[in-house]
């Protein structure tokens, strides 16, 4: 009897063992990538933008920005987790990708305000106007970012350059 439990103690040990390498050896093969804010691991589609939360002030730098068709990012200030009131637009950007873009706001920012900046299409005329140019849309939904602003927040135009 004292065999049969050595054998079978050491047969659980050698299966324990073994499925304590296999798993380690999957873990292994895991990629494990640092999230970098300004790769393709924040997109969920052609078009993408990045906005890192912001200092007290007039004005947004955006982290970086790629749009298909080129286009416009535009500041809405949030209204119960919606887009409100427009207070900011980019010049025309054309497409691609894009960074440390300063958008100019038309009033100055609040402490703990929250925005969302949101990606539009030009009709064309090179020129926004909240009437006449659509927001862009993928899989169904608009392409934006939420971001808030604080006294204390570090950001630096480093973040603009884009690393895609």
């Amino acid at each position: 009897m004292n065999k049969q439990i050595i054998i079978v103690i050491v047969a659980t040990l050698l299966v324990v063992v073994g499925a304590w390498y296999y798993v380690i050896g999957i873990v292994d093969d895991i990629e494990t990538e640092p999230v970098d804010q300004t790769t393709n691991n924040l997109r969920t589609g052609e078009n993408a933008i990045f906005v890192p939360d912001q200092n007290l002030g007039n004005n947004v730098i955006l982290g970086f920005v790629d749009i298909v068709n080129g286009g416009y990012v535009v500041i809405h200030e949030m209204v119960n987790g919606e887009p409100g009131t427009i207070i900011g637009a980019s010049a025309l950007l054309s497409r691609g990708v894009s960074g440390g873009i300063s958008v100019a706001l038309s009033r100055e920012s609040t402490e703990g305000e929250e925005f969302i900046a949101m990606l539009y299409n030009d009709n064309g005329d090179g020129v926004f106007n909240a009437a006449d140019d659509m927001p862009v849309f993928e899989k169904g939904s608009t392409v934006f970012m939420y971001f808030g602003v604080s006294r204390n927040t570090k950001t630096s135009n480093a973040a603009g350059s884009p690393g895609v």
